[in-house]
């Protein structure tokens, strides 16, 4: 009840905040609309004081419009606002301003929509000419959208035949006076079909501009930050842009981006309030055995850490563009061995300043806990009939049946008292320790651009109250992006600052709530110092008093993160560029682990209580601090020839990159002076590490494009790196690629003018690459410090147990793929399949090669083995409804597919299989990794073999292959529904193919709270779909012989039930509704007289609002992993429990 009123408070503060910004909006928008024409002439009749000397005409307007705020609309194709001016007026009226600085240009101007609008007077050659009548000039307005329905700003709109014209507003829309009835109207803009109007005495002109099917995708930022042609691309890539990115306002991007990349899967570990740092991205599959499989992430040019895609800003991103494959990510080098993800921010925009503000306010709840029985108390034994028997200090839930009656829990205290309680289901009061969460957002942005450069500034805050009690979390953020033009030389730079940190509890405190047994009500000890809440008189004698832990066991931690990049442009002539580029990347983490001291009292001791001994366990701490950095620096030169129908662009370049790390911790497991968190305060010695490493990388590369009558297009490219953690004779290495891209609609005239087919491409292409798994000085033999020193002042150092292979390589993956691209009826509908296949050798043996002891070292890692990765990709885009007008229906419609799967073709010296660590192994002939474990044996039709005597199931000799931890297919669905202001968003996603080990099954099984084990009332049963061996290989079905027990023996079993892995694997399918969005758009009208707010909208958000799965799972959120590493499919208590997320955002622009 509390958190349902909590959470009504939570909403109703939403819609305070909501209301007060929609109720200014509109009594701005109220009061403007309450002007008439007449004040509109009273703004021209308005004296000002405006000095301005030797400036130009644009700077002299952007001054009138800081003073009066009255817009000005014109084309700067028309209007030469480049015009050197001077104006010096004290007290003197608009319009005399305006006539004086304007006439002598030919320049007239008009009030139009309390807008001012600048055209060329058009010339006239006859008296006739020069007559104003209603049969000859005419004001025109309109609004221009693509042919998916979106408005398009900054198109180009003038006369047909005259220099005379305007562009189109942030909204789409435009506003042209044109001369007669029969003028034609010319509509331009980049990447679309130019279009011409007759205007045929209509004085609205609406306008759908396609998409131009010989530009599609017009540009593409490829390996190390190249702008290439999207046609001219031989291999696979997908861009996402900051619409469909920001639909449901994620507050980080990893959120935004799932579901919406064909071949994509991102994996989160759990929903703590550090979550954001355990992320887990892949990109076609894995490639690897034990090394990594996680693409590259590289922000605005810079590489970043994989952890950081939570930390960046969605409102900032412009795009996220993927290259999928080694074909694409050759030019990056052996890190890019698993695609990249290249994330762009936004820029400022020529002749346009705008300041955006946005409030995100989302509310976390619980979305999903595993199905718990409802019938049984706590207990762990019988009584001498054999039949369960209540336990008052017990943690498993083996007691008789609910009855209702009153009964002690915990033990009778020294005063004779004891707690009693309903002996009746309470399993609500779990979900009830759960709060819900808050994330607050705030955003505020500056951008502005002109003909010398652009400049955006951003600043970012984010609150987060977890819905763990006492977790919170905060992340402050600030960018800077500019570009500077000076002739031919043009400098880009970005600077981010982003700090984050949190305070967060214990994470096996899940474990614990779901311990609890049914009856016990569980938040009347949210007070750990009442009565029955503190650590002696608490009921359980095996665990603490989750509110207790919630203090005793604490994380806090600072993450401050500073990137920084500069590029140099020079344009040596026409045919060649230098470019010059410089980034840095570094990141320090800071926290402190805290254990508070546990003490009982002698009467919680005596009383035979077994988590109160020891009687005392002291204070411990650990601190740490980690330092990160990586610094890049390239040179690249592009030389650029045309020769008759060929056009031939190369480019060669080096690239140095050098990478550190130090981490440093200090602890004691012995604090003396009571929640005093110091480690010089301690007893006895001080746990204290020191780690540094560092590593090298030079490169060179080549890259050239030939092409030939832009439909034809050869890509090559070629990079050799020299890698410091190699050994001298294996340092260097090369790789090479080479695709090739054929716009087939672009050769054959027949198809040029075909209205189906409007653009269509095939390409394939091969490419090299490689990896290098091991850290530096792997190859060397190093010392640690050894057990039990220093001992006094003497030190002691061993070697490690891990020896190299001489001559260890990288791994090396072969990579081929081929696609096609089609686009329809002027691109409403755009289609992009792949196919590929990729051989990966070499395979680098990380772990799992045990080798004699008596060598001196237990493992050894080595290159050997083989494995086959390979799949399909689809994406499809498409519009069934346009809107012709702008306020009709129009319907956006995208889907990407994705099917991988792989094989582990040759191991180790016949090896059959190897472990990676969470019963996940690399299995020759198999998909990898799979899943294997102990299970039950069978006879040859899969019945389950049990024991005659015990009606038990027996367990198999060797372990059972589950099935691939990694999903086959993923399937994401997105919508995009708009009518008139108001727009429906969502994206669905699907995934299935692969299994998943849910520990929380085992857990609940041995305590007796898991749903299965409730299901046969705790009585005896017939194993289902059983046999009995009669002899050796004959088997007869089993309907008579039960089991033993249907209690504590059975479920609790080793043998039988929590330690058998066969009983908690499942599949991992699932269906997700990840983000749902509604949004309203405030009208242009309605705004445009307040003179300072551009736009505004607002949204109701909602993610991760329904999730399907099969039955069989009903534990957890199939996607949840324990680790982020290669061992997927396996899942624990403790980790947290999912989440849905709703909520509200407001963005205001002026």
């Amino acid at each position: 009840m509390n958190l349902i009123l909590q959470d009504r408070i939570g909403l109703f503060k939403i819609m305070k905040v909501t209301l007060s910004q929609l109720a200014i909006v509109l009594a701005l928008s109220g009061a403007s609309y309450a002007e008439n024409s007449k004040a509109q002439d009273v703004v021209l009749d308005r004296s000002i004081n405006i000095s301005v000397k030797n400036r130009s005409l644009e700077t002299v307007l952007k001054k009138v419009t800081s003073i009066t705020s009255v817009k000005f609309i014109y084309s700067k194709d028309f209007v030469n606002t480049d015009a050197v001016v001077s104006v010096d007026a004290k007290n003197k009226s608009l319009r005399n301003i305006l006539n004086d600085l304007l006439t002598k240009y030919n320049i007239r101007y008009e009030i139009i929509n309390g807008d001012i609008l600048l055209e060329v007077q058009p010339a006239q050659s006859s008296s006739s000419e020069k007559q104003d009548g209603p049969n000859q000039q005419q004001l025109i307005s309109g609004v221009v959208t693509s042919n998916t329905g979106e408005s398009l700003p900054g198109v180009s709109v003038f006369i047909k035949g005259t220099k005379q014209g305007t562009n189109t507003d942030g909204s789409g829309k435009y506003v042209i006076k044109v001369p007669d009835a029969n003028s034609i109207l010319v509509f331009e803009y980049m990447g679309y079909v130019h279009k011409e109007v007759p205007v045929s005495g209509k004085s609205v002109v609406n306008v759908i501009l396609t998409e131009d099917a010989h530009q599609l995708g017009e540009v593409v930022v490829t390996a190390l930050g190249i702008k290439r042609s999207a046609k001219e691309l031989g291999y696979a890539t997908q861009q996402v842009n900051a619409k469909d990115l920001t639909q449901s306002r994620p507050t980080n991007l990893a959120a935004g981006l799932s579901g919406k990349v064909a071949g994509l899967q991102i994996v989160q570990t759990n929903n703590q309030i550090d979550a954001g740092d355990q992320i887990r991205v892949v990109l076609r599959g894995n490639r690897s055995f034990q090394g990594s499989n996680q693409a590259l992430l590289v922000l605005d040019g810079v590489v970043v850490p994989l952890s950081y895609l939570n930390s960046i800003n969605p409102n900032d991103v412009d795009n996220v563009n993927i290259l999928k494959g080694a074909n694409a990510a050759a030019l990056y080098g052996s890190e890019a061995s698993n695609g990249v993800m290249i994330v762009s921010t936004k820029h400022g925009v020529k002749d346009q300043t705008q300041i955006t503000y946005t409030n995100t306010t989302q509310l976390n709840q619980l979305a999903y806990f595993p199905k718990m029985q409802t019938q049984f108390g706590g207990g762990s034994g019988q009584d001498v009939y054999g039949f369960p028997q209540y336990t008052p200090i017990e943690n498993q839930n083996f007691g008789d049946r609910f009855d209702g009656s009153l009964r002690p829990i915990g033990r009778t205290l020294p005063d004779g008292s004891i707690q009693t309680v309903p002996y009746s289901n309470l399993s609500d009061e779990k979900k009830k320790f759960f709060q819900t969460g808050i994330d607050e957002q705030n955003d505020l942005s500056y951008s502005t651009g002109n003909d010398k450069g652009s400049t955006y500034i951003n600043v970012q805050r984010v609150n987060s109250k977890g819905y763990v009690p006492g977790d919170f979390a905060n992340r402050t953020a600030a960018r800077f992006n500019g570009t500077r033009i000076y002739n031919k030389l043009k400098i880009d730079y970005t600077l981010n600052y982003t700090q984050k940190n949190y305070d967060k509890s214990y994470a096996q405190i899940y474990n614990n709530i779901i311990n609890t047994p049914a009856n016990i009500p569980l938040t009347q000890y949210k007070d750990i110092n009442s009565t029955y809440g503190n650590l002696d008189n608490y009921f359980n004698d095996y665990g603490l008093n989750p509110y207790f832990y919630l203090q005793q066991q604490r994380n806090n931690e600072r993450r401050d993160d500073l990137l920084g990049n500069l590029s140099l442009s020079y344009d040596v002539a026409p045919w060649l560029n230098l470019t010059a580029r410089a980034g840095i990347t570094t990141y320090t983490k800071n926290g402190k682990f805290i254990k508070k001291a546990v003490n009982y009292s002698d009467f919680a001791h005596d009383s035979g209580k077994s988590i109160a001994n020891p009687q005392s366990s002291p204070a411990t701490e650990s601190d740490y601090s980690n330092f990160n950095s990586r610094m890049e620096g390239n040179f690249m030169a592009t030389f650029k020839k045309k020769v008759s129908d060929f056009n031939f662009t190369l480019i060669a370049g080096t690239q140095t990159i050098q990478k550190s790390i130090r981490d440093l911790s200090a602890g004691t497991d012995f604090l003396v002076i009571p929640d005093f968190y110091n480690v010089g305060y301690r007893a006895g010695d001080a746990n204290v590490s020191e780690t540094s490493r560092k590593d090298r990388q030079l490169a060179a590369f080549g890259d050239l494009t030939v092409g030939y009558k832009d439909y034809l297009f050869l890509h090559a490219s070629g990079r050799n790196d020299w890698d410091s953690r190699l050994a001298p004779e294996n340092r260097s290495f090369f790789y090479p690629s080479a695709d090739l891209s054929f716009v087939f609609t672009d050769a054959f005239k027949s198809l040029k003018e075909s209205k189906i087919l409007s653009y269509g491409k095939i390409r394939g292409g091969i490419a090299k690459v490689y990896a290098v798994q091991f850290d530096p000085y792997s190859l060397e033999a190093t010392f640690d410090v050894g057990s039990g020193f220093p001992y006094g002042s003497t030190a002691g150092y061993s070697v490690g147990g891990t020896v190299y292979a001489p001559g260890l390589k990288p791994e090396q993956t072969v990579s081929t793929e081929i696609g096609l691209e089609l686009g329809f009826f002027n691109n409403r509908i755009t289609m992009e399949t792949s196919a590929y296949w990729e051989t990966t050798k070499d395979q680098e043996i990380l772990k799992g090669i045990n080798i004699s002891s008596a060598t001196g070292f237990t493992n050894a890692i080595i290159n050997t083995g083989s494995g086959k990765n390979k799949g399909i990709e689809l994406s499809m885009k498409g519009s069934p409804f346009v809107s012709q007008n702008g306020r009709g229906v129009t319907w956006n419609l995208g889907v990407n597919y994705s099917y991988n799967t792989n094989k582990a073709v040759e191991l180790y010296q016949g090896l059959p299989n190897l472990s990676i660590g969470n019963n996940n192994y690399i299995v020759k002939d198999q998909p990898y990794p799979v899943l294997m474990g102990n299970g039950f044996a069978t006879d040859p039709q899969g019945r389950t073999i049990v024991d005659p005597g015990t009606g038990f199931p027996k367990l198999s000799q060797t372990n059972i292959l589950f099935g691939q931890t990694t999903p086959k297919n993923i399937l994401g669905i997105s919508s995009s529904l708009s009518y008139h202001n108001f727009t429906l968003s969502g994206t669905a996603e699907y995934r299935s193919g692969s299994v998943v080990y849910s520990g929380a099954g085992s857990t609940m099984d041995f305590s007796g709270i898991s749903y299965g084990s409730a299901t046969n009332g705790r009585e005896r049963f017939v194993y289902p779909n059983s046999v009995i061996e009669t002899s050796p290989g004959v088997f007869i079905p089993n309907t008579n012989i039960t089991t033993r027990t249907g209690g504590i023996d059975y479920w609790a079993g080793s043998t039988t039930r929590y330690d058998v892995m066969q009983n908690y694997v499942t599949s991992a399918a699932f269906w997700k509704i990840r983000e749902l969005s509604i949004g309203y758009e405030l009208p242009a009208k309605l705004l445009e007289r307040t003179h300072f707010i551009k736009r505004a909208n607002f949204a109701l958000v909602g993610r991760n609002l329904f999730m399907f799965r099969p039955k069989s799972n009903m534990y957890s959120d199939p996607e949840y992993n324990a680790t982020t590493d290669n061992a997927q499919g396996y899942n624990n208590l403790n980790q947290t429990p999912p989440t849905r997320i709703y909520g509200f955002t407001a963005t205001i622009t002026l």
